[in-house]
């Protein structure tokens, strides 16, 4: 999988992608240590098929919640009253899972 792509999974530039990849972002034109949330790299993980966890630790970051809920691939899933939060984990768990299904 490209970067280029695995970024989209994650539903995050690839700029974004090469500064928390390389540790480094620049601010006002000076090299500084790049940072980053949990959100986004448990994003990163799942968009290439990866257990978070031990990223998320060794980054020392809680994980955030993770999207839930199998059902019948024929049902239409109910989303009304999540949160913004909520969505987004939701996608990037659909993202990450159609990345590593090539889909």
């Amino acid at each position: 999988m490209t970067m280029d792509r695995a970024a989209k999974a994650a539903r995050i530039s690839a700029s974004l992608w090469t500064q928390v990849e390389s540790g480094v972002q620049y601010k006002r034109g000076a090299k500084v240590p790049a940072s980053t949330t949990a959100e986004t790299l448990q994003a990163m993980a799942e968009a290439v098929g990866l257990d978070p966890a031990p990223l998320l630790e060794q980054a020392g970051l809680e994980p955030t919640e993770p999207a839930t809920g199998v059902g019948d691939a024929e049902a239409i899933v109910n989303l009304a009253g999540l949160s913004e939060q909520d969505l987004r984990q939701i996608a990037v768990y659909v993202n990450g899972f159609r990345a590593a299904r090539n889909l």
